[in-house]
């Protein structure tokens, strides 16, 4: 899934952010959602005040290079809890389904797809980060009794 969505990302161009960018104040919901998450996201956890601030500190020509510098493992916790909070206020409620919806090359569905496949990669790129971390001190125990015996 993440795979998919970074790929996606490639074909992000200025036509199609243009949609995003004609949006000047009052954005539909799900845009307002996916847009204030991606500001979540490329700028570590910090929240925008409103959508002005979405528009100038994220919709820049920047934007794609920030979106494709970020990992599942390079993504803060903090920033994952905000994001995470941010998602749970979606009017919809069915954030992925009202993506889904979206034209495939919109610009909506690339970086929505993009944000939930950050959102819902987080917990298993720690999880898996953990779990390499605990091997790796089990492999150092193991060579310590190996050496001995």
């Amino acid at each position: 899934m993440l795979k998919a969505a970074k790929k996606a990302l490639d074909t992000l161009d200025s036509s199609i952010l243009a949609e995003i960018k004609t949006v000047k104040k009052n954005p539909p919901p799900l845009t307002e959602c996916i847009m204030y998450g991606v500001s979540i996201i490329i700028r570590n956890g910090a929240i925008p005040k409103d959508w002005g601030e979405v528009m100038k500190k994220v919709m820049n020509m920047e934007m794609k290079k920030n979106m494709q510098k970020v990992s599942p493992e390079s993504f803060p916790d903090k920033a994952y809890k905000r994001l995470q909070k941010h998602l749970s206020k979606y009017n919809g409620k069915n954030f992925q389904e009202d993506i889904a919806k979206q034209k495939k090359k919109s610009a909506l569905y690339i970086i929505g797809m993009w944000v939930w496949s950050l959102y819902e990669t987080h917990d298993i790129c720690k999880e898996v980060a953990e779990k390499k971390e605990m091997c790796a001190q089990l492999t150092i125990g193991l060579q310590g009794k190996e050496k001995a015996v």
